[in-house]
């Protein structure tokens, strides 16, 4: 049998070790980091590193692939890149040094030679510009080139494919006066992909849809900026009055505007305006509108946004 002072032996000795172990542990999370060197003599020297070591963090990017094109998106970069692949070897196109902010918005075969071709937009908005948008086509022309087009239209919206004449176009709504004026002057403008350059082929003038009632940023010619365009009609039927207001957005000779319904509901920041009337059609109870010469918007149930055609 173990005696009562072997016991208290053993149970001290245990306290004790723990107690050296921990002090051991805090000693060695004390110590700064250190690296160890070798010497030209074969000895070691330990090296002391006052701050930690941190491996560089690459920025994320991101692919999006359309056929044999890639286009390129750095995570903080505004700028892409876009290259193409041929015959297992990447081909630059433009690169982020072309300062371009790009966004697909077709691809189709313009030219019908076998080869697809991408229709573009320079997004200035990208680059805190705003708001009109040059187009563009690259396209493939044969033993390993590509070419850019030239950029075409000034447009807020983008631009359609469509068949004419047998042949497929692009056909881009042009507003170059759109930093100068309030008048309502915009065109469409027709191009046909001819060697891989937008080539116009036909200047669209289209008329203007009739409207019950409408309001005009010329209003601004006469009265002074600070002041308000009103227009009062009952687009939701429901009897009451609802209220259209209108403030000018000079550098684009433009109106923001917005709707306070007789119920008490709101819609903020309506597409901007040269011209903006009520029309006698309706979605889901509401009038739709007109925005310049032929853009419909719709309600949607929160708000009115442009037709989808």
């Amino acid at each position: 049998m173990t005696s009562p002072e072997h016991l208290y032996k053993w149970y001290w000795g245990l306290h004790l070790m723990g107690l050296l172990l921990l002090l051991s542990a805090g000693c060695a999370k004390s110590q700064p980091n250190t690296i160890t060197v070798i010497g030209e003599e074969g000895g070691t020297d330990p090296v002391y590193l006052d701050e930690e070591i941190f491996l560089p963090i690459l920025p994320e990017t991101t692919r999006f692939s359309y056929g044999s094109y890639e286009l390129l998106q750095v995570e903080d970069q505004l700028f892409h890149a876009l290259s193409a692949s041929f015959e297992g070897n990447r081909v630059e196109i433009i690169s982020r040094a072309d300062s371009l902010c790009l966004d697909l918005v077709a691809e189709t075969d313009l030219d019908e030679d076998g080869f697809p071709d991408l229709v573009l937009q320079n997004n200035e908005a990208c680059a805190g510009r705003c708001c009109l948008t040059p187009y563009f086509v690259v396209s493939y022309r044969g033993q390993g080139r590509y070419k850019r087009s030239q950029f075409a239209g000034q447009a807020f919206r983008e631009p359609k494919i469509e068949r004419w004449k047998g042949k497929w176009t692009v056909v881009i709504e042009n507003s170059p006066d759109a930093q100068i004026s309030t008048a309502l002057a915009a065109n469409k403008e027709r191009f046909q992909l001819r060697e891989g350059e937008l080539v116009k082929v036909e200047d669209i003038q289209p008329a203007e849809l009739s409207a019950v009632m409408e309001v005009r940023a010329l209003a601004f010619d006469t009265i002074a900026e600070a002041d308000t365009l009103k227009l009062h009609y009952d687009l939701d039927g429901d009897g009451k009055s609802d209220l259209i207001t209108g403030t000018f957005w000079k550098h684009w000779g433009r109106v923001m505007w917005s709707v306070q319904f007789g119920n008490g509901k709101s819609m903020l920041d309506g597409t901007p305006f040269k011209r903006l009337g009520v029309l006698p059609s309706k979605t889901e109870g509401y009038h739709d509108l007109v925005v310049d010469v032929d853009r419909v918007l719709e309600w949607t149930g929160k708000r009115y946004e442009e037709r989808e055609d």
